[in-house]
């Protein structure tokens, strides 16, 4: 992905990305960020979140690109990332890095792309977010009398009929529930607090269609899915609630790894593998793929029982490993990220039985 570092073009991978993020939260993207400021503030009014503005006009972000590079003293600020790139060409090392994303008052093909759907487009905009996000949306809606942009000319007019029938199915198809719509007037364009939302709101007839929605079902995969294993259970039918299956003890099960917590189709692991906690695993990638969210997950080993909590990452598509992560590094191994506790921090006991080779595991995958 193409940063902007100090005026300058940066080529930045996920990992360094992660790096960057750290702990904060939350990580908050302005898409169409125009001139940065409205990322700038929301970075200065929380501190423990990381902001992202994305602009396709690198010139936009220059001035506040080498503002967030200076002192603190002097205005810089570490928990900001500009990026430069189209929302079609967002690259999947974006993929599901965003907590809650902003489009305020889209122009070009931004707006047209939402107005008039374009799928490539506002599937772009669902790839960055993760599950349950919410999609705080502004559209600048020409009034009667009031002069009509050149940009607005050929586009049709946001009548509460057209934003039902097209705009509306349109989030919906790109992986959006929305939850609510209304038209505001140039007072509430004015708070939006952008710079471009102070001048069209400068026109007294001015109108914009505010639309939140949330970010619900995963994209539509293009590869097959894995048929149900026989023993797994999907205890609330297609679309997954609560989803069982089993795996095996291992004697190489030491459960130390920092970070991450794995389930394996493998019968055998060396002592390398310090986050696996279960082998033999017979869970079903077509099952697994129809839960999405926040998820809690509960291990049981005879009498005893520890769980943990992460969210899904949409993109998985692995029928041979089931990876959970505390980063949000979304490979086709990671079921979930966000985890909020790693192989280590499972007691010593329970690591020990899991270590029994005779030991018949549960794990048990409950959607939010």
């Amino acid at each position: 992905m193409n940063a902007l570092v100090g005026g300058r073009i940066a080529n930045l991978t996920r990992v360094q990305l992660e790096g960057m993020i750290g702990e904060r939260r939350p990580v908050i993207v302005d898409i169409g960020a125009g001139d940065g400021k409205f990322v700038y503030r929301l970075a200065a009014d929380q501190p423990d979140a990381f902001c992202i503005g994305i602009d396709a006009n690198q010139d936009n972000l220059l001035k506040q690109s080498k503002r967030v590079r200076r002192k603190p003293t002097r205005g810089g600020k570490d928990n900001i990332l500009y990026l430069v790139s189209r929302v079609q060409e967002i690259t999947d090392e974006l993929q599901s890095i965003a907590d809650e994303v902003f489009v305020n008052l889209p122009w070009g093909e931004l707006l047209h792309g939402i107005v008039v759907p374009k799928p490539e487009l506002l599937s772009s905009i669902r790839r960055i977010c993760m599950p349950g996000a919410p999609l705080r949306l502004s559209l600048y809606h020409q009034t009667a009398g009031a002069p009509t942009p050149l940009v607005l000319a050929d586009l049709p007019e946001l009548t509460p009929a057209y934003l039902d029938s097209v705009v509306m199915p349109g989030l919906e198809q790109s992986g959006f529930q929305v939850t609510d719509v209304c038209r505001v007037g140039s007072e509430e364009i004015r708070q939006i607090g952008t710079t471009w939302a102070r001048k069209l709101a400068q026109n007294q007839l001015a109108e914009a269609v505010q639309v939140e929605a949330t970010a619900t079902r995963p994209l539509q995969r293009q590869t097959g899915d894995t048929p149900p294993s026989p023993s797994g259970k999907n205890l609330a039918g297609t679309h997954s609630a609560s989803y069982t299956f089993k795996c095996s003890g291992h004697p190489n099960i030491r459960g130390t790894h920092h970070k991450t917590v794995e389930f394996t189709r493998d019968n055998e692991i060396t002592g390398r593998a310090t986050c696996v906690l279960g082998v033999a695993a017979d869970f079903s990638l077509a099952e697994l793929q129809n839960i999405v969210g926040n998820v809690t997950v509960e291990i049981t080993v005879g009498d005893s029982s520890e769980t943990f909590h992460a969210t899904v990452n949409p993109a998985y598509g692995d029928s041979e490993r089931m990876i959970f992560r505390k980063s949000r590094l979304p490979t086709e191994q990671t079921f979930a990220v966000d985890l909020d506790k790693p192989a280590s921090q499972f007691t010593r006991s329970f690591i020990r039985s899991l270590s029994d080779p005779d030991a018949s595991i549960m794990v048990t995958v409950k959607q939010k």
